[in-house]
């Protein structure tokens, strides 16, 4: 079975911010309908995740607030 993709036709930038840049791409969808798709564009082509483990084998994890959920999660260590 081939799955059928999405085809951009076109891309616009319709939001800029130092950490945050959103794209708003027309595509044609397998059925021949045209809509739109807002998605964020990507700061950097990589990223950074570390999974650190100590001497006894335990996953260690980062503990702090995050903003738009406004509670504290527990995270992995990483930089975009």
């Amino acid at each position: 079975m081939s799955i059928k993709k999405w085809q951009k036709i076109s891309s616009t930038r319709i939001f800029d911010h130092p950490r945050l840049h959103l794209l708003e791409d027309t595509v044609l969808l397998p059925d021949g309908k045209r809509t739109t798709y807002v998605r964020e564009a990507p700061v950097t082509q990589h990223s950074v995740a570390i999974i650190a483990v100590d001497s006894m084998g335990r996953l260690l994890l980062q503990k702090e607030y995050s903003y738009p959920p406004d509670t504290i999660m527990w995270q992995l260590p990483a930089d975009p």
